[in-house]
């Protein structure tokens, strides 16, 4: 996402990249910088919550990854995408607990 400053009232607004965008980034990219761009294209989460998960959040069998939120951090599964399938399987350093 991008700020973009609104000159009338000062607010800030954010505009979202494209996918054609993101997949220009994602090729550019390599290793654990390209793992967060994948998934945060494909589930729409914030950097903060993408880096936040832990191996016990990552379930590959069942196909979702489980992002925590609020103080309280109740879990909510998010859909694990081919992408980001694909290169968290390719990745031997997440500990996936499994």
């Amino acid at each position: 996402m991008r700020k973009k400053e609104n000159k009338k009232n000062l607010t800030r607004r954010y505009e979202m990249i494209t996918l054609e965008q993101s997949a220009t980034i994602c090729a550019a990219s390599e290793g654990e910088v390209k793992g967060l761009i994948i998934v945060a294209a494909t589930t729409g989460q914030r950097i903060q919550n993408i880096i936040a998960i832990r191996g016990e959040d990552v379930d590959l069998p069942g196909g979702f990854f489980r992002f925590h939120r609020g103080i309280a951090g109740r879990a909510f599964p998010v859909p694990i995408a081919p992408q980001a399938r694909e290169w968290t399987e390719q990745h031997a350093f997440l500990d996936t607990g499994k």
